[in-house]
């Protein structure tokens, strides 16, 4: 009896080990929001493994178990909290304001966010030493608590997106989606997996460069800082 009950103790912890954990990472994924406290992203998710300062902003960054968390914040306000998972059975939901569908990493591509896709904008960036990134937002207004949403493409998960023809041709770097409905970038959202997330605090204006309030802070570069996890935060500790 002692050797049966060690064996459904041991297939216990281990079906919990292999599958029972996401559900709990995806709470704790849902429950985090930018505006909180840096120090609430902390006692959720332990001490950052990276953080670098530049211009009186921080980011830091935290590894989880298949994904990581940037947050950008300053002071104690976290201005930016972003989601990446490279894993392709990790999939936290995410909900955007009056978004048709949910935002699903690693399963949604970007074709299947919104019915209408008339007030998105994207932005990409080709990247040399930094990660080639191509992401879609939106500001939200008074609908959405006056946020910026941003889901897209990330290149540091190297054995995504190798097939993806990046960027798409006839697009400019930045633009408003609508407005480039071309076959190539249509073609380009069909097959694109998103596999980052992120919002920005409430009242966070669009950027200086921002035409109106419909074109999103600078997507592949915010305070300085790229949306993501840098390459930094992906060595492996010493």
């Amino acid at each position: 009896m002692v050797v049966l009950g060690g064996a459904v103790l041991y297939v216990a912890e281990n079906v919990e080990d292999q599958w029972l954990w996401r559900d709990d990472e995806y709470k704790k994924l849902a429950g985090l929001r930018a505006g909180f406290d840096l120090s609430y992203f902390e006692s959720q998710l332990g001490t950052p493994t990276v953080t670098r300062s530049l211009h009186g902003y921080q980011e830091s960054a935290f590894k989880g178990r298949a994904h990581w968390v940037q947050t950008i914040s300053r002071g104690e306000a976290v201005l930016l909290y972003a989601v990446t998972s490279c894993d392709t059975a990790f999939h936290p939901t995410f909900r955007l304001p009056g978004g048709d569908l949910p935002i699903k990493l690693n399963r949604s591509h970007l074709a299947d966010i919104g019915g209408s896709h008339s007030s998105f904008t994207y932005d990409y960036f080709v990247g040399a030493t930094a990660p080639t990134l191509f992401y879609e937002g939106v500001y939200t207004g008074f609908s959405g608590y006056y946020k910026t949403f941003l889901w897209g493409w990330n290149s540091i998960c190297a054995e995504q997106g190798d097939d993806l023809a990046f960027p798409p041709d006839g697009s400019a770097p930045r633009g408003q989606t609508s407005k480039h409905g071309t076959a190539a970038l249509n073609g380009f959202r069909d097959a694109t997996p998103i596999n980052t997330y992120a919002e920005t605090a409430p009242l966070l204006p669009p950027g200086k460069d921002s035409v109106s309030a419909l074109n999103p802070i600078n997507l592949h570069s915010f305070k300085g800082f790229y949306i993501g996890p840098s390459r930094v935060s992906l060595q492996p500790s010493s």
